[in-house]
């Protein structure tokens, strides 16, 4: 009896294999993905895209420092007293792109390492762990969001036509709402204290005064583990700043009596604080971060400056090592590009055209290559100064400015203007461009969004600029392990008929090509479109013939090390 072939499975290697017989003319990228070189995107609904964005071609802007009228940005600063400048790091070159960050750091003078430390957020003490571990059983438990960000209207299905009709809650005014949501949170938290601590969580319910310095302690404790671990308190930290900032604008008694005076949270404990609290150096300091020869060690400063001199040292090192850190995946990225800076007119072109696979940039080889070199370079400079953001989004977001509810095609967001980030950021961004380009023209919009519609408040951007590292560790892995052929003994049959170098190249070329090509919602070429392009390219991994090799070199997402 005759046997019966069965057809290979669509998308399964013997298919691939086959394909390749029937058509031998065809690349690896035509195996991949037919005629086109990128798949059809998946049906998506979303808000209506800016045709600013959508239409305007790349522009020359050039690398200098740059005056933005009110046509360019909408984000507009009012009090020029209240944002701070990032000092200058005259070391700054392209040349430090080449080295390790470390490497970097020690070919900076002791003033300019002072600069990029004072902001890192210093370690908790054991006290504190047990305060942040009262407020995150709070917050979780809390539905404060939920309850206060709402519509004071929606509609209503009749039968063969819609109405309007009124959701507020027994049309309790928003100030009422909140006072009772606080009220509600207040008691969670303080009894939640009593049950971790019993001594001390009835001497503070006896003290109005203890209780207020427990709540302001309490809430900096949140802000500044945030600060140094944005992997943690995904899902509590906004709701945690929305109740810090509606106790500004609406119920200042929510903590206490000084509170209502001031009006003014307890600001994040940085390395400057603890430095000038015991009149530390940073002299001291360089041989215990490793940046130097000369200094003391670690048994010399706690001898002179005690426990507290060991926690300064201790939360520069775990600084330092974050932004090593995210600033080493970035800079891996930057070595990969490399591989394509000559290969115009060949296979490995990073050419793109507007409306072509989704693109809605067009770009030659060359100017695409610069593009994304810029882009990266900016997000190297941006992982550098993390700390200083973060600082800077804490001011703005709990600086007590008006804010609107908006919806913004995302749900109903809080639409509120953020200066000392937005100058922060221009300031990285001008800086970039005068010192990191090779004196070439910079490639695109320098437009940063900034309290509009695209970027409502400051949590969004800071937000965003954390999950940088985030989306680039998956590619910069799976790609390092095609080329050192680590996953070869794992599934040979695979790569028998393209290598798995091919396989590295083929992913990146696609990377560098689609996730800078302004695509997404409210892509384009200006600061945050290059970012959501990026998103945009993550979404769709899934629908990717190498999406098994990521799976193979054990991706997981590009969500980071999700925790609460």
């Amino acid at each position: 009896m005759e046997k019966i072939k069965k057809k290979p499975q669509s998308g399964s290697l013997d298919d691939l294999i086959k394909k390749k017989k029937d058509n031998k003319s065809h690349g690896l990228f035509s195996l991949l993905f037919g005629t086109h070189s990128k798949p059809s995107s998946p049906v998506m609904y979303h808000v209506k895209t800016n045709e600013y964005h959508s239409q305007q071609r790349i522009m020359k802007v050039k690398g200098e420092s740059l005056h933005y009228s009110k046509e360019q940005t909408t984000t507009v600063i009012k009090n020029e007293k209240e944002v701070q400048n990032i000092e200058e790091t005259t070391q700054l070159t392209k040349e430090h792109l080449k080295e390790r960050y470390y490497d970097y750091l020690m070919s900076l003078n002791e003033e300019e390492i002072y600069q990029l430390i004072r902001y890192i957020p210093m370690r908790l003490t054991e006290k504190e762990r047990g305060y942040l571990d009262v407020l995150e059983a709070a917050l979780d438990v809390s539905e404060y969001t939920n309850n206060v960000d709402i519509a004071k209207s929606d509609y209503e299905y009749y039968g063969y036509y819609c109405g309007k009709r009124d959701i507020s809650v027994n049309e309790i005014k928003k100030e009422e709402l909140i006072i009772k949501e606080h009220n509600e949170f207040k008691s969670t938290l303080l009894g939640i204290l009593v049950t971790n601590n019993l001594k001390e969580g009835l001497k503070i319910l006896k003290d109005k005064t203890l209780e207020e310095v427990f709540m302001q302690d309490c809430f900096e404790v949140g802000r500044r583990y945030k600060a140094a671990n944005p992997s943690m308190m995904r899902e509590t930290y906004q709701k945690m700043m929305h109740i810090l900032q509606d106790a500004i604008n609406y119920n200042p008694k929510f903590i206490g009596k000084e509170f209502v005076k001031n009006k003014n949270w307890k600001p994040i404990y940085t390395v400057e604080m603890g430095m000038k609290e015991c009149n530390m150096k940073i002299e001291d300091i360089m041989k215990c971060i490793k940046l130097r020869e000369e200094g003391l060690t670690l048994e010399e400063i706690e001898k002179q400056y005690g426990e507290h001199g060991l926690r300064i040292v201790y939360s520069i090192r775990d600084g330092i090592e974050a932004s090593a850190k995210t600033c080493g995946v970035v800079f891996g990225m930057l070595k990969q590009l490399e591989r394509f800076r000559d290969k115009e007119n060949t296979t490995l072109s990073l050419e793109i055209q507007f409306g072509k696979d989704g693109s809605r940039l067009t770009q030659s080889h060359s100017e695409h290559f610069l593009f994304v070199q810029q882009s990266l370079r900016l997000w190297w400079n941006v992982m550098r100064h993390m700390s200083l953001l973060w600082i800077m989004n804490d001011k703005d977001f709990l600086s007590g400015r008006s804010y609107s509810l908006v919806n913004t095609g995302q749900g109903l967001q809080r639409l509120q203007q953020c200066p000392n980030v937005s100058s922060a950021i221009h300031q990285i961004l001008s800086q970039t461009q005068s010192t990191m380009c090779e004196g070439k023209e910079w490639r695109g919009l320098s437009v940063v969004h900034l309290g509009d519609r695209d970027v409502p408040n400051c949590l969004f951007f800071i937000d965003k600029y954390s999950q940088v590292p985030w989306i680039l560790s998956p590619v910069l892995r799976t790609t390092r392990r095609m080329f050192s052929h680590k996953e070869l003994k794992r599934v040979p049959t695979y790569f028998e008929t393209y290598s798995s170098r091919n396989w590295g190249r083929c992913i990146l070329q696609h990377f560098f090509q689609h996730a800078f090509d302004g695509s997404g919602s409210d892509g384009g070429s200006c600061i945050d479109g290059r970012l959501t392009s990026a998103w945009n390219w993550c979404s769709m991994i899934e629908k990717y013939s190498y999406y098994p090799l990521f799976l193979l070199c054990d991706f997981e997402g590009f969500e980071g090390p999700y925790k609460k």
